[in-house]
């Protein structure tokens, strides 16, 4: 994660590109002199972080912006299970790239989707 913040201080507004990310991981490491081999270097287990480095902190509101304001104008948030399952995703988010495999995308919008866009109706 030391790696990954040096890299996102070194490009705050625009990040370095979602294809670039795991380059620029092998050169962070290459340029603090790093003992660990090439082979053992991956993503920073931080979706946030890695969000930051890819797309800087402008795409970074942008994503956030994404992906609760939907579910602030729907009023989701009033839902039981809405709440559990964004707990579970952003408990995850900082444990691990989620949003970097299949799995982790297809589970987040599978239930974002069924909560936020599905027709059940919250009243309080």
């Amino acid at each position: 994660m030391k790696k990954g913040w040096h890299l996102y201080e070194e490009n705050v507004l625009t990040g370095t590109g979602t294809g670039d990310i795991k380059n620029e991981f092998k050169n962070q490491f290459r340029k603090e002199n790093s003992m660990l081999e090439s082979r053992f270097i991956y993503l920073p287990h931080n979706q946030f972080l890695t969000f930051l480095i890819s797309f800087g902190i402008i795409g970074f509101i942008i994503i956030s912006c994404s992906i609760l304001i939907p579910a602030v104008m729907k009023k989701v948030f009033r839902s039981f299970l809405f709440n559990c399952f964004f707990i579970i995703i952003l408990l995850s988010l900082f444990g691990e790239d989620t949003l970097e495999t299949h799995p982790g995308v297809s589970f987040f919008a599978y239930f974002y989707s069924l909560f936020v866009f599905g027709n059940i109706i919250y009243e309080l």
